[in-house]
């Protein structure tokens, strides 16, 4: 027999094979040998703890808190802090940077003096005629104010309601409408005092005498408790005539106390009063604040030994057109060296009394205010 010839062998139970889906088709019926697990979705987690902290603070914790203060028998809220004020309805406070306080409610009359932002003026007379209050200045100067210029809230000059007290000792300083970025609400002269009741990084929320509030940063200020006075610095003479140095070559103005315009008198008081020192507001009252310095005179040239004077001391002089009145005071800024304006000069200067002799002829008396 030949190989092409050859037939397969197949044995006699053989069947040919087939699929078996179609003999078992269990499967297709949904059964397993295993079931699969269900698992939950994963967003419902998340949303559960979110909702558990919503009651909590929501409900359980307010629920805790009054549930605690009622076991402890008073709610501390309920209880109304007190606190004390120093100025009643018959104070008002300064509401523009300078203000001018005149001897007659009248803009043509002569000026008194000037008190400057935030400084409290006692009420004499509400309505003085055109627009003009009769009041008295805090050191007891009287007069007549715009008033226009002053404010019937009294929050701002309230040490208890306040953490800080703040004076100005640059020659003039800016409050600004936020911390970070704000706009000029006023600018403030030296002796401005302000009260704050926010402090950080050495920013300051001060209270404004129109209700609001601004800013200040800690450059150029004094930095106090609220009720807590100035120190005088050890070596005063010399921090005095530094403060009064920030008026050199400003505007003369008479009773001026500001860098916008100044007189001899109210540089002495303004630069006196943030080193600790409190002057009177007059040059005629200035004579006798401190003790007096001796000194003596050649008798043939009548020029003043110039070794005593030491700095910060107050020169008065004899004046050049009227020999029986007193002109000054002169502030000794060092050596020889005074800061003083003459009957004729529109700005204040610099003079040498080495150099002169006419003005160091003239002086009558010497004060020292800082020993």
């Amino acid at each position: 027999m030949s190989r092409g010839s050859r037939r397969p062998h197949r044995q006699p139970d053989y069947v040919n094979p087939r699929h078996v889906e179609d003999h078992w088709k269990i499967y297709r019926h949904g059964v397993y040998l295993e079931k699969p697990v269900r698992r939950l979705p994963a967003w419902l987690l998340p949303l559960l703890v979110l909702l558990l902290l919503v009651v909590l603070i929501f409900w359980a914790g307010p629920a805790l808190v009054t549930l605690f203060q009622a076991a402890e028998g008073e709610n501390p809220d309920d209880t109304p802090q007190i606190i004390e004020t120093l100025y009643d309805a018959s104070w008002q406070t300064v509401r523009v940077p300078v203000a001018d306080v005149f001897t007659e409610p009248d803009l043509k009359a002569d000026r008194l003096t000037q008190v400057i932002y935030n400084e409290p003026v006692h009420l004499l007379e509400a309505d003085a005629g055109y627009g003009f209050i009769a009041i008295e200045t805090v050191d007891g100067s009287r007069g007549y104010i715009r008033q226009a210029h002053l404010s019937a809230l009294r929050d701002s000059i309230e040490p208890g309601r306040h953490l800080r007290r703040l004076v100005v000792a640059s020659a003039s300083k800016r409050v600004m409408s936020h911390a970070s970025r704000g706009t000029l609400l006023t600018e403030v002269y030296m002796g401005t005092v302000l009260y704050a009741d926010y402090e950080g990084d050495s920013l300051y929320r001060v209270t404004l005498p129109d209700g609001g509030f601004g800013w200040m940063s800690g450059e150029g200020l004094i930095v106090l408790d609220p009720q807590e006075a100035i120190a005088v610095p050890q070596d005063g003479g010399r921090y005095f005539s530094n403060s009064a140095l920030a008026f050199n070559k400003v505007t003369t103005l008479g009773n001026g106390q500001t860098v916008a315009g100044a007189s001899l008198s109210g540089i002495a008081r303004i630069a006196a009063s943030v080193n600790g020192v409190v002057l009177p507001r007059s040059h005629v009252a200035q004579q006798s604040a401190g003790v007096p310095v001796l000194f003596r005179q050649e008798e043939v040239t009548g020029l003043t030994d110039l070794s005593v004077i030491r700095t910060g001391d107050l020169i008065f002089f004899r004046d050049e057109k009227a020999p029986d009145q007193i002109s000054g005071p002169a502030i000794c800024i060092g050596g020889t060296q005074v800061l003083f304006a003459r009957r004729n000069d529109t700005s204040i200067r610099v003079y040498d009394l080495a150099q002169t002799d006419d003005l160091n002829s003239q002086i009558i008396q010497i004060r020292r205010i800082f020993n």
